[in-house]
């Protein structure tokens, strides 16, 4: 069996470069999707994921004194351009600029 963390790896790494909104997460667990999205970016999963968030203006009619203004919380895994089939800790790539090679 595969646990929630597992499952949320594997649901972003079917989806990359996609933006995702935070309400999709809530099938991770309600309240603790964000937790484990820490624990992708961490070992064994290693994973690259982006956090962006974005102020939305709300358009319809509103209640007397509610804001008209909301944040959009959303997240991307972006893959390593490195495959490996081999383990490693970490990869740096430089480019022949950063250090100093012509």
């Amino acid at each position: 069996m595969t646990s929630l963390t597992q499952q949320l790896a594997a649901f972003l790494k079917a989806r990359p470069h996609q933006w995702i909104g935070a309400r999709e997460f809530e099938q991770f667990g309600r309240q603790s999707w964000r937790t484990r999205l820490s624990e992708c970016r961490k070992a064994p999963h290693f994973m690259n994921i982006e956090n962006r968030v974005t102020i939305r203006e709300w358009k319809g009619t509103l209640p007397m004194g509610q804001s008209r203004h909301w944040k959009q919380s959303e997240y991307r895994y972006v893959p390593s351009q490195h495959v490996n089939s081999g383990s490693v800790d970490s990869v740096l790539t430089l480019t022949s600029d950063q250090i100093g090679v012509d």
